[in-house]
């Protein structure tokens, strides 16, 4: 009788098995689209309801683990995704967000272990090399991160970044065509991506080719990597090759949009107004040089050279300018060399004696020899200042051979 009633039961049994089993999982459908909604609270309760009901229901725990952490409950979320990975010992997913939840929280061991757990349950698995060479990165553990990048690569990842941070890796170490080589893959991946038209363009100025790196710069520009530093980059990069226009624009853009307080932008753009001979514009930004470094000598210099080039009438300020030049850089020939030939034109010719033999001692040029030789012969020291005319004549300055040939034997 009672092995009748028992089996008269069974099918009323399953019948409410499947029906608490069909619940459980429409609840956590439900918790699933709250979450997707960012109701975080009403997800919680439908995932706390069906672990409830099943504490191995690793989803749920996942999922509402997730939630905990959206709304900065990091104990709550590390601990539902530890259940999960205990009801599911492969849950890549799991052991993927808790590791990225204790990288977040500067638990880094842990956050390692994860990574070596994954890769261990899955050696193919090309994102848990990716995320654990961006940790390392970030611990600025390059060697490590290094394998850990050629092994996604080496799996064939498609991801541009795996390129792009190995190639910084290479750079840093110098390994110039290496780095190109990434970046260049990098661009075939994403041609969108200015951050790695950027990196290539560092690597051809490492190896000073700046005409190869401008076109770089240029794309990098037009996909908005726009700063100050890039701008200053292709300013010099135009300089150098002798683009003067552009050089010129792309320092003013730092000047007047940035609004610089670098004085080397100032300085370099001082040299091109000067190259220009634009000579009121150098002094204008070799003086907001020295606004911003009282100590810097090429200022001071090159404002003395280009008050120089104006006139009679500044020639007090060049001579000041040179001086204090002086006072920066004693060992400076050039400074000595351009004071002692003003003082040569103002007929004060110890004091240009005095110059030029420091000149002379500090940088052995023609042009020292040859005004240390004029100032000489001013002096009526004959002998003396032959010996510097034919120095300078030797040294094949066009004046001293001149000079030379007209007044020494």
């Amino acid at each position: 009788m009672k092995l009748k009633f028992m089996i008269a039961l069974l099918p009323l049994f399953i019948m409410w098995s499947g029906a608490f089993s069909q619940s459980i999982n429409d609840v956590y459908d439900g918790g699933v689209e709250k979450m997707k909604k960012k109701i975080y609270d009403e997800a919680i309760k439908d995932f706390s309801f069906v672990i409830q009901k099943d504490s191995y229901y690793y989803n749920a725990l996942h999922d509402r683990a997730m939630c905990y952490a959206a709304q900065n409950k990091i104990d709550l979320a590390i601990k539902d995704l530890s259940a999960s990975i205990t009801a599911k010992k492969d849950f890549l997913q799991a052991f993927l967000d808790r590791a990225d939840i204790y990288y977040k929280t500067n638990k880094t061991k842990e956050a390692l272990a994860d990574y070596e757990q994954i890769i261990k349950l899955k050696p193919a698995y090309i994102l848990a090399y990716e995320n654990r060479a961006n940790l390392y990165i970030q611990e600025k553990n390059n060697a490590l991160a290094l394998i850990d990048l050629s092994k996604a690569i080496e799996l064939k990842t498609n991801n541009e970044n795996c390129y792009i941070q190995r190639g910084n890796i290479y750079l840093e170490n110098n390994k110039i065509n290496e780095a190109i080589k990434d970046y260049s893959t990098a661009i075939t991946i994403n041609q969108n991506n200015g951050f790695s038209y950027y990196k290539r363009a560092q690597c051809n100025i490492n190896q000073q080719k700046y005409k190869e790196a401008i076109p770089d710069l240029n794309k990098a520009i037009e996909l908005k990597i726009i700063n100050e530093e890039i701008y200053f980059q292709r300013a010099n990069a135009y300089n150098i090759i002798k683009m003067n226009d552009k050089a010129l624009a792309d320092y003013s853009v730092i000047i007047n949009t940035y609004k610089t307080k670098k004085p080397e932008v100032y300085l370099k753009r001082g040299l091109l107004y000067s190259e220009l001979r634009q000579y009121a514009n150098a002094v204008k930004d070799f003086s907001k040089v020295i606004t911003l470094d009282k100590t810097n000598f090429e200022a001071y210099f090159n404002r003395g050279e280009a008050y120089a080039k104006q006139g009679k009438t500044k020639d007090p300020l060049a001579i000041k300018d040179f001086s204090k030049a002086i006072e920066l850089n004693s060992e400076s020939g050039e400074a000595y060399l351009k004071r002692g030939i003003y003082y040569y034109d103002k007929k004060k010719n110890d004091d240009a004696l005095d110059d030029l033999n420091k000149a002379v001692k500090l940088t052995k040029s023609a042009m020292s020899y040859y005004y240390r030789g004029a100032i000489l012969y001013e002096m009526k020291k004959t002998d003396d200042a032959c010996l510097d005319l034919k120095k300078a004549k030797e040294m094949g300055l066009k004046e001293a051979i001149t000079k030379s040939n007209n007044l020494c034997p």
